[in-house]
C-alpha cells in the first residue's frame, strides 16, 4: 500500500484566463530564450492593482530586426529612453518598472489564451483604484 502524500497549494497560482481588458502590471523578470524563429524576450509581469492583482501574465518580444518595434514600444511604455541606435539592454534594470497592458483573448490549438494586444505608459491606464508606491517611492517621499 503506498504512503499518503502532503500536498500545500496555499500561494500556488491556477492557470485561470485573466479576462480581455486593460491591467497595470510589473516587470518582474525578463529571460533571453531561442525560438525557431530567433532569440526573444520572455517577460514576466505581475498585475499590481485591482481584483486581478497578483496574478502572472507572460509576454515575448522577438529579437529579430523586423519586430524591434515591439520591444521598443514595450520600453517606451516602461519609462526606458531609447536611443535611436544600437544600445545595450540590462534586463536586470527593468524588474520593478511599471505599464499598463490591453489583454485581448486569442484562439491557439482550441486553446484559449490570454495575449498582450498593446502596452502603454502606466498613467494612460484608466483606473478605478489608485496604484501603490513602490519601497522606493516611498523613501523619495520621505526624504522630500
Amino acid at each position: 500500500m503506498e504512503k499518503p502524500v502532503a500536498v500545500d497549494f496555499t500561494d500556488v497560482e491556477t492557470r485561470e484566463l485573466l479576462p480581455e481588458g486593460e491591467y497595470a502590471v510589473e516587470v518582474v523578470n525578463i529571460e533571453q530564450k531561442e525560438g525557431d524563429k530567433g532569440p526573444y524576450l520572455n517577460w514576466e509581469l505581475k498585475v499590481i492593482i485591482g481584483q486581478f492583482k497578483g496574478r502572472k501574465i507572460w509576454n515575448v518580444t522577438s529579437l529579430a530586426a523586423q519586430s524591434l518595434w515591439v520591444l521598443k514600444n514595450t520600453l517606451t511604455a516602461l519609462g526606458v529612453a531609447t536611443p535611436q541606435g544600437k544600445f545595450t539592454l540590462q534586463p536586470d534594470a527593468l524588474k520593478t518598472l511599471r505599464m499598463g497592458v490591453k489583454l485581448v483573448h486569442k484562439t491557439f490549438d482550441n486553446k484559449t489564451r490570454a495575449k498582450v494586444a498593446d502596452v502603454f505608459p502606466l498613467n494612460e491606464l484608466v483606473q478605478t483604484e489608485p496604484v501603490e508606491a513602490t519601497d522606493e517611492e516611498d523613501e523619495a517621499d520621505e526624504e522630500e
